[in-house]
Formats: C-alpha cells, structure tokens, sequence
C-alpha cells in the first residue's frame, strides 16, 4: 500500500515539474514575442546589426576568462590586465574600421547620373522649421493632444511642414491615440487634419507604431514618419531600411515603405510597388536618414586608405552650425523632389565642391561637380554674410554672462535658379515669432538680395 503511494506522489510530482517548466517555456516564448520590438535596440541595433563585431566580443572574452587561468599558473596577477588592455585596443580598432568599411560597402558600386548644371527648383521652401514648430505650438489648442516631429511634405499646392497630433501625459499616451496630423503652411496658417488613428507615435506600448511595424518586420532602422491625405483618409508613410551582408558587416539599402491607415491596416510595399503607387506620385519614399548616410559614407568612395590618410578628392557633409534642421534638404524640382546634400572638401573648408541629389521618390543618385576653384560659399558662412548686409539690425551675440540683440539669421536651405545656388536665410526674432525677412546668398560671388515676403521670393525664382 505504501508502495503504491509512493509511485502515486513521484507521478504527481513528474507532473507539477512537467506543468511548471511547460509554463515557463510557454511564457519565455510569449514574452520574447511580445518584448522583441520593445527590445530591438539591443538584439538588432547592439547585437544583431554587428554580427562581426558580436563574434569577436564573446571570442576576446572567452581568451580574456582564459588569461586568468594562465596569470593563475605563471603566478601572475599582470598577465589578465594586460589582456584586457589589449583585447580593448583590438576591439575599438576592428570597431573603427568596421564602420570605415561599411560606409565603403555603401557607395562602392554607386553609380551616380552625372550633372552638368544643378536643377533649378520649382518652389519655395518659405518657413524655417523653428518658426513653423512656433506657429504649429501657438495655433494648438487641445489639451490632450501636442505636435510631435516636423516634416516637409509636398502638399499639392505647396511644400509644407507637416506634424503629427500625438497623446500628451502619460495617462493620454497609454488610453488616448494620435489625432491626425497638422499643416503649418508657407503663410503661417495651421490647418489640422483630424483622424483617430489606432496606432501611432506618441502612443504607447502594442499601440506604438514602432511596434506594430517591427512586428511585421524585425531588424530593420525606420528612420522618420511622415503623413498624408487620400480620399478622406490620414495615412501615415513609414519609409525604411534593410540590410545585406557583405563580411563582416551588414550594409544599408531601401527595404520599402509602410502605409499604415487609420483603421490598422499596414501595408509593406516594396520600393518598386511604393514608386509606381499612383496615391504616391510625386511624394517622397526614399528614407531622409538613408540618403544622409549615403553623403556622409561619399567620403570613402576612393577607398579607406584613401580616407584615412590621402584625403584624396574626399567629401565631407557639413554640420550646420547652431542649427537643428540639417541636411539633407527636401528640394521640389521639375523633376520630382529631391534631397540636397552639399559637400565640401574634406578637412577646415567652407566651400561646396560637390552637390549629391538623391531622387525623394525613387531613389536615383545625381551628382554635380563644381569646377576646380570655383569657390562656391557654403552654407556654415551664408549666414554671416546676411549679418554683415544688415547691419541696421541688434544680431543676437550669446555672452559668457549675458546675451545680446534680439535677431538671429537661421537655416542656410539651398534654393537654385537658372543653374546657380542660393542659400536661403530667414530673419526672424529670438522667440521665432515669424520671418521678419528673408535673404537669399549668391554662393558664387556672395552678393545678398532680401525680399520681403514669400511672393517676392517666389517672383524671383520664377524669374
């Protein structure tokens, strides 16, 4: 009888242990699942976007383990220090040029349409992002709702900056849902676009577009949002980016674009279904932070050798200084928008030598190469040039105890007419309050020409 209890209580207790490590299988199984796109910062972007970099990190540690197994038979408490040291000085040098070659892979097999002149653009973006954030701030009036990130987007009628109307507060950002979108037109008017969408930036956790869409794909870089309307309907663009691997690195390209309705639905166009998509003529798909990437990886198209030491015909993006709006620069031209990206040669210069324009729709790379010495300003010294023309106003002058001038000249955009480049440069005031004026660069000789308002500018870029 006890024996028969015995064998009763081990098939209980095989059962609890069966039932208890089947529920913690299940639930790893279920929390990998649902934290995979909460977590892809480190299993894709830390881990599994450097797959070289991963390998040889658990290689040095198991050698770095193993020098305490040596310094422990030579008697040496130096020997795992040293190791350490090199293991470190080894990784930051594969790390260094991982990243070099990369950026080689990237443009290596690029094959750009060369330019003889630059296009002429079509349009006028009138409003610097600070001022239309300004305008967009001031106009919204609903409390549970706030402007997310700027865009411009070509609108129809105008190029436009266009932002989404995101969940404010934390209790808003888990229950409530993003409203649409708002329109900061060129004339400082807001225009909003109200649609309850069911997933969305600013909302939170498995209603977070981030998530949805890494769901639908794991291991790709979303690099911006923008939003449009069709038939009626907010639709919110999602461009993003794919990677290949050529050893022993992954390199970028366009993966495709997601449009996500209102309702939930998600659709994953590839470039090619997105660029014949007819809702989408004219519009930009091709992701801003991919063809940034491509500008700045331009600096390795003659080799790494040539990167590191020769310098060689070698590019180099400038940072816009004091600016949060850098390129590259959406550009609405006769042949669909594109983004500009100047380059100036490598090293302190602050001339453009080099203009890549990358097709906003479809992806085509252009290039012009201005002539040996030409000397064409860059925009890091256009805005000095509209201080110097204007020296009736106060130019704000940040002080190491106090500040000075209420005026400030922003955002150097390149505007180009009969094949010759401008920057463009809003006057505004410290509260960004609008363009008091606007002041256009000629790159070749510097001149400084100043214009009113928008239909000024624009007569002049339509001659």
């Amino acid at each position: 009888m006890s024996r028969y209890r015995g064998s009763s209580e081990d098939e209980g207790c095989a059962i609890a242990i069966m039932v208890a490590v089947a529920t913690v299988v299940v639930s790893l199984v279920l929390g990998s699942v649902f934290s995979r796109p909460l977590l892809h910062w480190f299993w894709w972007d830390w881990i599994g976007q450097n797959p070289g970099g991963t390998i040889l990190l658990f290689v040095f540690g198991l050698i770095f383990l193993w020098s305490f197994q040596i310094g422990a038979d030579n008697d040496s408490a130096t020997i795992p220090s040293i190791t350490l040291v090199v293991l470190i000085i080894l990784f930051t040098g594969y790390a260094v040029y991982a990243n070099s070659l990369k950026s080689y892979y990237l443009v290596r097999d690029a094959q750009p349409v060369m330019l003889e002149r630059l296009p002429d653009t079509t349009e006028v973006r009138y409003l610097p992002m600070a001022v239309a954030e300004r305008f967009g701030a001031n106009k919204t009036q609903d409390p549970r709702h706030h402007l997310g990130d700027m865009d411009p987007i070509d609108i129809g009628t105008e190029l436009a900056w266009v932002a989404p109307r995101i969940p404010t507060g934390f209790w808003n950002a888990f229950s409530g849902q993003t409203d649409g979108f708002a329109i900061v037109h060129a004339n400082g008017t807001v225009e909003n676009r109200h649609q309850a969408m069911k997933y969305g930036e600013g909302m939170q956790i498995t209603d977070n577009i981030e998530y949805q869409l890494l769901l639908r794909r794991y291991g790709i870089f979303l690099s911006e949002y923008f939003y449009m309307m069709k038939d009626d309907e907010v639709l919110l663009l999602a461009p993003y980016v794919k990677y290949r691997f050529e050893f022993p690195v992954l390199v970028p390209y366009w993966g495709g674009v997601f449009v996500v309705h209102a309702d939930g639905d998600i659709e994953d166009l590839t470039p090619d279904q997105a660029v014949a998509d007819l809702r989408f003529t004219g519009q930009r798909l091709y992701p801003e932070a991919l063809a940034l990437r491509i500008g700045n990886a331009w600096a390795y198209r003659n080799g790494i050798w040539n990167a590191w030491f020769l310098h060689r015909d070698q590019t180099e993006v400038p940072t816009i200084e004091d600016e949060d709006n850098q390129m590259p620069y959406l550009l609405p031209t006769a042949q669909g928008p594109v983004w500009f990206i100047g380059m100036e040669p490598n090293g302190p210069a602050y001339s453009i030598y080099k203009v890549m324009l990358i097709n906003a729709h479809s992806g085509e790379i252009f290039l012009h190469e201005l002539p040996a010495e030409s000397g064409i300003t860059g925009p890091n010294r256009a805005n000095g040039y509209v201080r110097g023309a204007f020296p009736q106003y106060q130019w704000y002058k940040r002080g190491e105890k106090e500040s000075f001038g209420n005026m400030l000249a922003i955002e150097p955009k390149p505007l180009i007419r009969d094949g010759v480049l401008y920057w463009q440069v809003s006057m505004t005031n410290i509260d960004y309050a609008g363009v008091t004026a606007t002041a256009l660069v000629n790159g070749n000789d510097n001149s400084v020409f100043a214009f009113a308002n928008l239909k000024e500018l624009q007569g002049f870029l339509d001659g």
